[in-house]
C-alpha cells in the first residue's frame, strides 16, 4: 500500500511538472513512465488506469481503449464517465459516449459539472433539446450549491462555462428568446477571476463586449452586431475589448453591405476591418519594446499569449484577481476568420468566384485550426458565410453545398437546414424544398413560433403540400 501511495504521488508530481516546469517534455514522459509503472504493477487498480488514460492523452486511441477497459470493469464509475465523453466528444463518433451521457447525471447529481457534462454529448449529435435538459439542470445544481453553501461564482468555474454552452445550445435549437435570457444572465455571473472571465475564450469575450451578441452573430443579424458593438465601449483598461468592439462593428457593417450586395460599402468596411487587425498586431509587437515602467506594461498590455482554459481534472481556480482584459492571440485567431469571410463575401460579388472559393476555403481551414471547444469557439460557421455570399451571388446550387457542409459541423441545426430548403426553393426545386422545408420545421418544432424562416416555411408548404 505504501509503494503504491508513493507511485501516486511521484506520478503526480511529475504530472504538476508537465503542466508548470521548465522542461515539460521530460516531465511528462517522466510522468507517463510513472503512470505505466502503476499500472503494470496494479492491473486491476482503477484509479491508477484512469490516471493513465488522462496521461497518454484523453483523445488518444490509448486513452480511449484504457477508459473502455474501465468501463467495462466498472460501469458505473463517475470519474471515467466523465473522462470518456472527453475522451470522444471532439471525435468523429461522439456517439460512443452516448451511454455515459445517459447515466453520468445519476452517478453525481450534486455536482453542477457531472451533471453538465452530458451536454457536451447531446451538442455534438444535434440533439438539443437533451442537451438543454442537462444544461438547465446544471445551472440549477450550481446555484443550489453557492447559495446553499454561501460560494462566490468565481469559486465555481462550471456556472459560466454552462451558462455560455446553454446559449450555444439554444440558439441552435432556435430557441433565440431564452438563449439571450441566459446570455445576459451572464452578467451578474461574471466575478474578478479568469474562472469566470474565461479571458481566453474569443467566445465569452464577445459576450463580454455585449450579451446579445453571440445571439446577433449566430442570427446574422447584422444591424443588431452594429448596434451592440458600439452601444457601450469597454473601459480603456480593457483595451482588447475595445478593439475586438470596434472590429465587430465593422465585421457587421461588411457582412450587411455584402448581403445587400453593396461591393463597394462592402469593400471599405473589409479593408478598414483589416486594417484595424494589421495596427493591432504591430501595436502588440512593438509594446512590449516601447513600455518603460514594467508595471505599466503589465497593467497596459495584453497578455502574452492564448491560454487554453484548464482541463476539469486539474482546476486550480487563482487565489488573486487577474487582468479583466481579453488575451489578445485568441481574438486575432477568430478575427482573422472573419476578415476572410469579408474578403470573400466581396470576391463573390466582384464574380471572381475561383479567388472567393479559395478564400472561404482558407476561412473554414482557419476555424477548424481554431480547435475543438465546448461551445465551438466560432459562433457561426464559416461555411454558413460562405453560403450566404453564393446566396447573394445568385449561385443557389453552390449554397445548397455550403450549407450541407455547416449541416455536418451542426448536426439538425435549424440555421443550415433553412439555408439548404431555400436554395433549392430559389433553383427551383420545389420537391426538394418541400421536404426541406419540412425537416427544418421538425428540426424547429420547439423553436419561438414567430421566427421568420419559421413563417416562411408555413408559407411555402402551404403553397407546395
Amino acid at each position: 500500500m505504501r509503494a503504491r501511495a508513493s507511485g501516486f504521488i511521484e506520478a503526480d508530481a511529475a504530472d504538476q511538472s508537465a503542466l508548470t516546469g521548465a522542461d515539460r517534455g521530460q516531465a511528462y514522459t517522466k510522468s507517463l513512465t510513472y503512470w505505466r509503472q502503476l499500472v503494470e504493477q496494479n492491473p486491476t487498480d482503477t484509479q491508477a488506469r484512469i490516471f493513465l488514460a488522462l496521461a497518454t492523452g484523453m483523445g488518444s486511441k490509448e486513452g480511449v481503449l484504457i477508459l473502455e477497459g474501465v468501463l467495462k470493469t466498472d460501469p458505473k464509475n463517475s470519474a471515467a464517465n466523465h473522462y470518456f465523453i472527453h475522451a470522444v466528444e471532439g471525435s468523429s463518433h461522439p456517439e460512443q459516449a452516448l451511454h455515459s451521457a445517459e447515466i453520468l447525471a445519476s452517478l453525481a447529481p450534486a455536482s453542477g459539472h457531472m451533471v453538465h457534462m452530458p451536454g457536451h454529448i447531446y451538442f455534438r449529435l444535434g440533439d438539443y433539446a437533451r442537451a438543454q435538459e442537462a444544461f438547465d439542470a446544471s445551472m440549477r445544481v450550481d446555484e443550489a450549491y453557492m447559495r446553499e453553501q454561501h460560494v462566490a461564482v468565481d469559486n465555481d468555474w462550471n456556472y459560466v462555462h454552462n451558462l455560455m454552452y446553454a446559449v450555444a445550445n439554444l440558439l441552435e435549437e432556435g430557441k433565440l428568446k431564452q438563449a439571450a435570457e441566459i446570455s445576459r444572465k451572464l452578467i451578474g455571473a461574471r466575478g474578478e477571476l479568469d474562472s469566470t472571465l474565461y479571458p481566453f475564450s474569443a467566445r465569452d469575450s464577445i459576450s463580454r463586449v455585449g450579451p446579445d451578441l453571440p445571439v446577433a452573430l449566430r442570427t446574422a443579424n447584422w444591424p443588431q452586431v452594429i448596434a451592440l458593438s458600439q452601444a457601450k465601449a469597454p473601459p480603456a483598461s480593457d483595451p482588447n475589448l475595445r478593439f475586438l468592439a470596434r472590429e465587430l462593428a465593422l465585421y457587421g457593417t461588411g457582412m450587411q453591405a455584402a448581403e445587400a450586395r453593396n461591393v463597394k460599402a462592402a469593400d471599405s468596411a473589409s479593408s478598414q476591418f483589416d486594417a484595424g487587425l494589421w495596427r493591432m498586431t504591430q501595436q502588440i509587437r512593438d509594446e512590449p519594446r516601447a513600455s518603460k515602467d514594467p508595471k505599466d506594461s503589465m497593467e497596459r498590455a495584453p497578455a502574452a499569449g492564448p491560454k487554453s482554459p484548464p482541463p476539469p481534472q486539474k482546476v486550480t481556480p487563482p487565489r488573486i484577481p487577474v487582468m479583466s482584459d481579453a488575451e489578445i492571440e485568441p481574438l486575432f485567431s477568430v478575427l482573422s476568420v472573419m476578415s476572410l469571410e469579408l474578403r470573400g463575401g466581396v470576391l463573390e460579388l466582384e464574380q471572381q468566384t475561383a479567388e472567393a472559393k479559395a478564400v472561404f476555403a482558407r476561412a473554414a481551414r482557419e476555424e477548424t485550426e481554431l480547435g475543438y471547444h465546448e461551445p465551438p469557439l466560432y459562433i457561426r460557421p464559416a461555411a454558413e458565410a460562405e453560403a450566404s455570399a453564393l446566396m447573394a451571388a445568385g449561385d443557389f446550387s453552390a449554397a445548397k453545398a455550403a450549407y450541407q457542409a455547416a449541416l455536418l459541423e451542426r448536426p439538425h441545426s435549424g440555421f443550415p437546414l433553412y439555408g439548404i430548403a431555400l436554395s433549392s426553393e430559389k433553383s427551383g426545386n420545389l420537391d426538394d424544398a418541400a421536404k426541406e422545408y419540412r425537416d427544418f420545421l421538425a428540426a424547429w418544432k420547439n423553436a419561438d413560433p414567430d421566427l421568420p424562416q419559421i413563417a416562411h416555411a408555413h408559407a411555402f408548404l402551404e403553397r407546395h403540400p
